[in-house]
């Protein structure tokens, strides 16, 4: 049910929501020039929003380059990673589960943790893919306290991973 309502929830935002471009003026490449320089700072900026952080040596070749090729690389990186491959029970049944509700409630929990510890771990390894699979899977379908909770946020974020919608309208089709 919570995956259905997930589901038509984003088609509703599709076909009904109608995307106002906020911007005051074009929003245009960045292009360093004299009074704003691509240096150290802006490149750790834009590491830091786009991952969570790089080494030295990194942002040391990113100035090298100049910044639309920088970030260009950031999102090429991030469309070819492979998926994160779903757990062995991301298809389970409430058959797969004890009938002991102790021990139920633990084998829920145990997935729940693995789950979350798993896309922890995607977002520092993976940065922009997987921190943009996050932000969407928050910003659409997200609730806490239901039995199948983890298996319902494996197969919600998996399609989210692998998009990782790099356009609103691609999550929504």
């Amino acid at each position: 049910m919570y995956n259905f309502f997930c589901i038509n929830f984003v088609k509703f935002i599709a076909n009904n929501l109608f995307m106002v471009n906020c911007a005051e003026t074009n929003i245009n490449p960045y292009k360093p020039r004299p009074d704003k320089l691509w240096d150290k700072r802006k490149a750790i900026h834009l590491f830091r929003r786009t991952s969570f952080g790089v080494d030295l040596t990194t942002i040391k070749a990113s100035l090298n380059l100049d910044p639309v090729s920088v970030v260009n690389k950031i999102v090429d990186d991030a469309r070819t990673l492979p998926p994160t491959a779903p757990p062995s029970w991301s298809n389970w049944t409430l058959s797969n589960y004890s009938s002991n509700q102790d021990i139920r409630i633990t084998q829920i929990g145990s997935q729940y943790m693995e789950w979350n510890t798993q896309w922890i771990k995607d977002m520092i390894n993976n940065g922009l893919r997987d921190r943009m699979s996050w932000f969407w899977s928050q910003s659409f379908c997200h609730q806490t306290g239901n039995l199948f909770l983890s298996i319902m946020d494996v197969q919600i974020s998996c399609p989210f991973t692998e998009t990782c919608s790099w356009q609103f309208q691609d999550l929504c089709v």
